[in-house]
């Protein structure tokens, strides 16, 4: 591994700058976010140096499971890991159980550790003391939630989602229509629009674009269904703000380019209105922060869009990993692996093939994705495979990312591409494109799992998703629609999936399955908008989330930087702000949405 700056910016710049609080009744004053401490140098498995403080503070701290009152005075620290709100102290690796210390007076804060470990955070109650707590009973108590607020201060909004509902938005069940606006109606969009205008609980009351025969195949295709125009917003990329002072408006949905997906989301949810964005969310981690914190500041739902968590075998297995047939998990992959080469270029007049123009000259997605794979060297497009990886692992709700690594293979499939079909004398020809043929990503979670996920989108290849989902009592795997079951199937020798995934079909697909023929991408498309209008009614959060949002899109700039420094392992950011640890899961409990 290269050796990487004794320096907790270098290792964390998403971090926060150093924020001093005095507290007098410590006999300190401690800084909010100083460094990680490890003990030893050894963080998920992963040696690294010593950081800042690591030997001032942990040789005293290491010895005792509860210092006495006057080591309490002398020896008091407050750290954080990253943006999580775990705080890494020290602690007896012997002591399995949560212990508290007596609180302090003025301000008290308690402190529990177990392992290596302590959690500190303020307590509701002055001179409040408990001693010998259960882990369990600590977690249901949920006393961990404000920590994020203490000590997180990258985050500007509270540790909790505000509880003030947004203006617009409906509550509770009733007969009346959802109202929805549609920013972005190119070949994506107008799908969105198509499928809603079959429902007869909506409304296609305002579209938005910039392009002109966006606009009018979206009227003519609202004509066809029988309904009335729509308001218009066009003439500049900033007409969506128009949109969005509607006041008959319950929802958005945002099917634009990758780098407007987070501006707009956090402009609807400001306008008080649910977002549902289209994949990615964010290209950025600064980015995932702007949808979490809004979405906490505003109590605006944001609902990432991610079809592929609603494919009929991906949710069948679902229902299997909920009944651990595969015991416990142990190992999952997934992957964006697509031959995009006919997407990222054309000939201007149509939106796939026929030519090597991208950029200005070219139409529909070649007009901006290409300039990714000229700029950027990651995992571009990782949430059609992390999203239902996700949902099996419950990351964010009893689970998260820790970190990731990823490689990125030599790039030479975009420009082979190009000289085949048009020549090395072609203009073309010269772009020297940076994003890797195939990108690999290792992730490990809170929970134990290893996750791989590939981006494979500039060679010659079939589609595929690549998923695996590997437990304690066997496995699954898409690519060959193979299933072993320990105890189950002949011994050493693969089965065929189809019977496990008739008998454990989801109740969703049960109810819903000839509604959504013909709905797009086998019917998938048909759930992801049905769950956004349902939870609107309802006036619900929505069942995938800011959060998953964040810490699915967070994997590409993540990729990113880790590619860039030499495959180095980089920190998933807690977009929970440590939440994870009793948010439950929601997605798809039963047959309603």
């Amino acid at each position: 591994m290269p050796v990487r700056r004794n320096d907790h910016q270098i290792q964390f710049p998403d971090t926060p700058l150093l924020r001093t609080m005095s507290v007098t009744r410590f006999g300190v004053s401690v800084e909010k976010v100083v460094a990680t401490i490890e003990m030893p140098s050894i963080h998920h498995g992963i040696d690294r140096p010593l950081r800042k403080n690591d030997l001032k503070l942990l040789p005293a701290l290491r010895d005792t499971t509860i210092p006495t009152v006057s080591e309490k005075r002398k020896k008091a620290a407050i750290m954080a890991q990253s943006n999580v709100d775990s705080c890494i102290a020290g602690g007896s690796r012997e002591d399995e159980q949560w212990k508290v210390i007596n609180s302090f007076e003025l301000r008290t804060f308690e402190v529990c550790i177990r392992h290596s470990f302590c959690l500190i955070m303020e307590s509701s109650s002055p001179n409040k003391t408990r001693r010998n707590m259960d882990r369990r009973l600590f977690i249901k108590t949920g006393a961990l939630a404000g920590v994020g607020a203490s000590v997180a201060g990258n985050m500007e909004s509270s540790a909790a989602p505000n509880t003030t509902k947004a203006p617009f938005i409906r509550r509770g069940v009733d007969d009346r229509s959802v109202n929805l606006g549609f920013i972005g109606v190119g070949l994506r969009g107008r799908s969105h629009v198509g499928r809603i205008l079959k429902r007869n609980d909506c409304n296609v009351v305002a579209i938005c674009d910039i392009d002109a025969d966006a606009i009018a195949a979206t009227q003519k295709t609202i004509q066809k269904a029988g309904a009335s125009d729509a308001a218009v917003y066009t003439g500049d990329e900033f007409a969506f703000e128009k949109l969005l002072e509607r006041d008959d408006i319950d929802g958005v949905i945002i099917a634009t380019p990758w780098l407007w997906h987070t501006r707009m989301s956090v402009a609807t949810m400001k306008a008080g209105k649910y977002a549902g964005v289209e994949v990615s969310a964010s290209n950025t981690i600064e980015e995932c922060w702007d949808l979490v914190n809004t979405y906490e500041e505003t109590g605006s739902p944001c609902m990432i869009l991610e079809n592929v968590c609603y494919r009929r075998d991906v949710m069948a297995i679902l229902n299997m990993v909920r009944r651990e047939m595969f015991g416990e998990l142990l190992h999952m992959e997934c992957g964006y692996q697509h031959d995009l080469r006919a997407v990222k270029f054309n000939n201007g007049s149509q939106p796939y093939g026929g030519g090597v123009e991208f950029g200005e000259n070219a139409y529909s997605e070649a007009k901006w994705r290409t300039d990714h794979s000229v700029y950027r060297n990651g995992d571009l497009y990782p949430t059609h495979g992390i999203g239902p990886i996700g949902v099996y692992a419950n990351i964010n709700r009893g689970n998260r990312f820790l970190s990731l690594t990823s490689t990125a293979s030599k790039a030479r499939g975009l420009h082979k591409y190009i000289v085949d079909q048009a020549g090395e004398d072609h203009p073309n020809a010269s772009v020297r494109f940076k994003l890797g043929d195939v990108i690999t990503t290792v992730i490990e979670t809170q929970m134990g799992e290893s996750i791989i996920v590939s981006h494979d989108t500039n060679s010659p290849r079939p589609y595929s998703l690549g998923f695996r989902v590997q437990g304690t009592e066997g496995l699954w795997m898409d690519l060959n629609k193979s299933i072993y079951l320990q105890g189950k199937s002949p011994e050493h020798q693969w089965e065929d999936a189809e019977e496990y995934l008739k008998q454990y079909d989801h109740p969703l697909w049960k109810k819903y399955g000839e509604t959504a023929q013909g709905a797009g991408h086998g019917g998938m498309d048909f759930f992801v908008d049905h769950a956004f209008v349902e939870s609107i009614k309802r006036g619900v959060d929505t069942p995938l989330d800011a959060y998953d949002a964040a810490a699915w899109s967070a994997i590409t700039p993540l990729s990113e930087r880790s590619i860039s420094e030499g495959s180095a392992p980089q920190p998933f950011p807690d977009f929970t702000r440590g939440r994870w640890m009793t948010r439950k899961p929601v997605f798809a409990l039963d047959d309603e949405f």
